[in-house]
């Protein structure tokens, strides 16, 4: 997967691995993946210094599995519903498993999970900052749909001595790399662009960025302790 061995490539630390392509092909398998649909308003409060910020998701793809780590599978996006089908098993051709949806964790707790998670790392990246998150809420609207979507996924382990996992979407090839160091600073996911897929429909998945808010009297009345 070119994708993937670009995105480590552009790490310093693992920059100078020879063989890359064929150390990712070796890890890499193919899997549908069961997700579900929603769309998301969330409101932040990160304190008098960080101030409030709004975000919007419509039709994202929640994973419903925890086969793989959903930090990075979440990074995925976007998906295009457009041209959903019935499943064949003509796509299970070759070496392809089908997951099964998790009972491990209940939907609201992956969604306040990964909101969460999602809205800090986005407003970090756009700022430069650390935000402080004292309080959120967000309202959230299921689709009362899943899909399973395509994804290929690979395990490198003790990679230039860290553990390193990448993801690539089966729909976009846009690729997603982690990398877990000895320490928590260490820690960083990289995010390609989609490669196949350059038009979206108005069916695909929408996110905008964090954007800094004024509220006006209690629009923080339903709020969720961080």
């Amino acid at each position: 997967m070119s994708a993937v061995s670009a995105l480590i490539r552009e790490t310093e630390k693992l920059a100078g691995i020879e063989k890359l392509e064929i150390y990712v092909n070796n890890a890499l398998h193919t899997a549908y993946l069961p997700f579900s649909l929603v769309d998301i308003s969330c409101q932040v409060d990160a304190g008098l210094l960080g101030g409030r910020y709004y975000q919007e998701y419509l039709n994202w793809a929640c994973p419903e599995s925890v086969l793989f780590d959903v930090g990075v599978i979440d990074r995925l996006d976007p998906w295009d519903f457009f041209t959903e089908t019935a499943f064949d098993p003509a796509f299970m051709d070759g070496n392809t498993r089908i997951a099964g949806m998790s009972n491990m964790a209940s939907r609201i707790h992956m969604i306040d999970f990964l909101i969460q998670r999602r809205i800090t790392e986005d407003f970090e990246k756009i700022s430069g900052k650390s935000m402080n998150i004292r309080q959120w809420v967000h309202d959230y609207r299921p689709h009362n749909a899943n899909v399973l979507l395509p994804v290929f996924w690979a395990d490198m382990k003790e990679l230039c001595g860290r553990y390193v996992c990448a993801a690539v979407n089966g729909q976009t090839g846009k690729a997603v790399v982690q990398v877990l160091g000895t320490k928590e600073k260490e820690n960083y996911i990289v995010e390609g662009f989609p490669v196949f897929w350059k038009e979206f429909s108005q069916d695909s998945t929408m996110i905008n960025i964090p954007v800094k808010i004024k509220p006006v009297g209690s629009s923080m009345k339903w709020v969720k302790p961080v």
